[in-house]
């Protein structure tokens, strides 16, 4: 938690205010299915398998909200206050 003489101010551009609150996940992997036909008749049964594997990405972008919480006690008056909202 910061308040008081520990609140400070970072400026920051644009580009980095999206690199602090948005992310973006990359999963990669391998989609495995299996098949199996059956075929038979009187005389024989034929039994086939047949396995595929695909690649499969997914892309998801994660936000992130930031609260504050901002102390408004009597003891936070003058530059403290000063403090904590020029930070915010």
């Amino acid at each position: 938690m910061a308040g008081g003489e520990n609140a400070e101010y970072y400026s920051v551009d644009n580009a980095s205010i999206n690199n602090i609150f948005q992310r973006i996940t990359v999963n990669l992997g391998l989609q495995e299915r299996n098949e199996v036909a059956v075929i038979s008749n009187f005389q024989t049964t034929g039994v086939f398998f047949q396995k595929t594997v695909q690649p499969v990405i997914s892309l998801k972008v994660q936000y992130y909200a930031v609260l504050f919480n901002l102390d408004v006690s009597g003891s936070m008056a003058g530059q403290k206050w000063k403090s904590v909202c020029e930070s915010v």
